[in-house]
């Protein structure tokens, strides 16, 4: 029986096309950034106001774990160093989140859909989900993301340097796959935009539960840790990779990792799929 095969020419012509798309899509995306860099610029005061929050954010939240800490020894089994670095994970990652993607679907759930500014977007030679992620970055979110990582450095340092080459590529691998996963559900909530009015405050609330990932879900009753593993999945922004690198490990919570974060890929695929089918422009 003949079998025929791919020739390796088409193989390498697919990789070839990716990596074009790559450099496609940064080039827009570096395009973007310089279109807010100059809006950022004609409104500094506004930008130094708004950058201030977040910082007022993060001490607030230092606070409160401190205030905690002077009732307990440990909270679900990490100490008060411990919980810092959860925090730190956490925050750092939520920073790129909001720096890169956030605005970008907030706002395509506020008005995007609902004035027909989704049309401009589709006759553009991207893919629809994507542009809606990257095309409003929060340029003081950056300088906010840089502060996060220097901090995140700083006080997980001593956990890095006592931890193995192994421990610390596993840590930087689930982080990553705790990042693909809120990407991924904020991208999922945004397509309820194609289906409701005033959807903007499910990803807004998504957001706030988020503030909490800091802590161990375990310390939480059994609905409320499932919820933060799958709907709300905070547990993923710092508790697993944080876990892997003190050898604090559950290797359940690592399957479900790997699991939720091929399922929400489809999820999130399909659920594009469906609001693209739903939707027939505002002008229609």
């Amino acid at each position: 029986m003949y079998v025929s095969k791919q020739p390796k020419h088409l193989n390498q012509n697919q990789k070839m096309v990716f990596l074009r798309n790559l450099k496609h899509y940064w080039r827009v995306y570096k395009q973007i950034i310089r279109f807010h860099i100059s809006l950022l610029l004609e409104y500094r005061l506004n930008a130094l106001v708004h950058s201030l929050y977040g910082f007022a954010f993060m001490v607030g939240v230092y606070f409160g774990i401190f205030v905690a800490f002077t009732q307990t020894e440990t909270i679900g089994g990490f100490n008060q160093a411990e919980i810092v670095f959860m925090y730190m994970t956490s925050l750092f990652l939520w920073s790129i989140l909001e720096a890169t993607c956030f605005v970008g679907f907030r706002r395509f759930m506020i008005e995007d859909v609902a004035t027909g500014e989704f049309d401009k977007l589709l006759l553009k030679p991207l893919i629809p989900q994507v542009l809606v992620g990257i095309s409003r970055p929060d340029i003081t979110g950056f300088i906010y993301t840089i502060v996060t990582f220097v901090l995140f450095v700083w006080v997980g340092f001593p956990f890095f340097a006592a931890a193995s080459i192994f421990e610390i590529a596993a840590f930087i691998i689930f982080f990553i796959i705790g990042l693909i996963i809120h990407i991924n559900i904020f991208s999922t909530y945004a397509t309820m935009a194609f289906h409701m009015t005033r959807s903007s405050q499910i990803i807004r609330t998504l957001q706030s539960v988020s503030d909490q990932s800091f802590y161990p879900p375990q310390i939480y009753p059994s609905v409320v840790q499932f919820v933060l593993f799958s709907f709300v999945p905070s547990a993923y922004a710092a508790y697993i990779p944080v876990s892997i690198l003190l050898e604090k490990t559950n290797l359940i919570h690592i399957a479900i990792a790997c699991v939720f974060l091929v399922v929400i890929l489809l999820i999130n695929r399909f659920a594009w799929y469906i609001g693209l089918q739903r939707y027939s422009s505002a002008s229609s």
